[in-house]
């Protein structure tokens, strides 16, 4: 294996413990909307940030792994 494989693959555990992360920031901070707190908005907006720069993260892993 060599050293941009191994690099690719750090890359996509990652982005997949970003995009784990994001979801249950995600599921958290929709409980606290329905009491109308103002930090679920906060909450709720990092999520989504990590959500989608896990989801950046591993197609550039991808990519990085098919060019290999």
């Amino acid at each position: 294996m060599s050293y941009r494989e191994k690099l690719s693959l750090r890359t996509m555990f990652l982005a997949l413990a970003l995009v784990v992360v994001g979801v249950l920031l995600m599921l958290y901070g929709s409980n606290m909307l329905f009491e109308m707190n103002s930090l679920a908005i906060l909450v709720v907006g990092f999520a989504a940030i990590l959500i989608f720069s896990g989801i950046i993260l591993m197609v550039v892993a991808l990519a990085g792994l098919a060019s290999v």
